[in-house]
């Protein structure tokens, strides 16, 4: 079943009064570098993923209420209690900073990179993961496609922006960008938006590939994503003047 991306890609996890509120930062231009935008796309991540561990913690619950034995729903209650103290951590930690931000705290700034593409990569995604095996080495991505052009964003805190750093070291960025873009996609990131054009055009394998790197990661055995999206030298952005004015306003520096 194909469902539209304007459906799709909507994030359900704030009423749509206070959606308004929280995300119109996105439209603010021209703030420098720790814009509202980067605090937006970070706040869109760790939203998603809260809410993501979240569905979790409930989805054991009720299958601990269907245990056939005292045994198992002892396990299963004890595996939903540590993943809800963990989401409360994550949610006064994570989310309770970028809240912060927003009322205008300056005790620390959102930290990004910003990757624009010339062309729509029939992509996106968006979510959180772990640099380390750290619960401050979260790192926040937004793969955003266009219908000329794609940007991906990986966003994190200024305190703990060498964890961003030495992600992007181990690409060699910009030189295995291409690698960088499936990894985000195909095995940072759980439930990625495929254009039904890109996908009608994948090989069988390919798409077998995709299915199998979507796996919760604790089933996964593939090292690598699958080689999805193909970069090519014309596909990056060389020039500020090739960027659209939203992105040039939003993610130059005056």
């Amino acid at each position: 079943m194909t469902v539209g991306v304007n459906d799709a890609s909507v994030f359900k996890g704030y009423c749509p009064a206070h959606d308004s509120q929280l995300f119109a930062s996105a439209e603010v231009t021209n703030r420098g570098k720790n814009n509202a935008m980067g605090i937006s796309l970070h706040l869109r991540a760790v939203s998603l993923e809260y809410c993501r561990k979240r569905q979790v913690v409930d989805f054991q619950r009720k299958f601990s209420e269907l245990a056939g034995n005292a045994e198992t729903w002892s396990t299963l209650q004890k595996d939903a209690d540590a993943l809800d103290t963990f989401c409360s951590c994550f949610k006064k930690v994570y989310l309770g900073s970028i809240f912060n931000l927003i009322f205008g705290s300056d005790v620390d700034s959102i930290e990004y990179i910003c990757i624009p593409f010339s062309r729509n990569l029939q992509v996106s995604c968006c979510g959180t993961f772990n640099e380390l095996d750290t619960f401050d080495s979260t790192i926040g991505f937004n793969l955003i496609s266009f219908v000329g052009m794609s940007f991906l964003v990986l966003t994190t805190f200024k305190v703990v922006k060498h964890y961003l750093d030495s992600f992007l070291a181990r690409y060699d960025f910009p030189h295995n960008a291409e690698k960088l873009v499936n990894d985000i996609a195909f095995v940072k990131c759980e439930e990625p938006l495929i254009a039904p054009q890109l996908w009608r055009s994948l090989s069988e394998d390919e798409k077998l590939a995709v299915r199998l790197s979507l796996r919760p990661p604790a089933v996964r055995a593939e090292a690598t994503a699958p080689r999805i999206i193909r970069l090519t030298p014309n596909d990056f952005v060389r020039t500020v003047t090739e960027m659209p004015d939203f992105i040039i306003q939003a993610f130059v520096p005056n």
